[in-house]
């Protein structure tokens, strides 16, 4: 399960919100699923107020987005 929206970037936007794996093998099923892969950011960030979750220290810390360490899309103040 991973957070990726469509309206990130338009190679995000061919991804299928359910989808065998890339390492489903004969042997083994693995699935992917994209729960949020359809909602629009406003979306992610209500359900997160009405959830009252507290957020990464990173988005805190005004950060737009969260992955690797070293993040290409990453800017130099993080």
């Amino acid at each position: 399960m991973t957070g990726e929206r469509a309206e990130e970037s338009p190679s995000r936007a061919r991804y299928a919100a359910f989808e065998p794996h890339r390492t489903s093998t004969l042997a083994r099923a693995v699935d992917h699923w994209r729960p949020v892969h359809d909602w629009a950011e406003r979306q992610v960030w209500d359900l997160i107020a009405r959830s009252r979750i507290r957020l990464h220290p990173a988005y805190v810390l005004g950060w737009g987005r969260l992955s690797c360490r070293a993040c290409i899309f990453g800017s130099p103040a993080q």
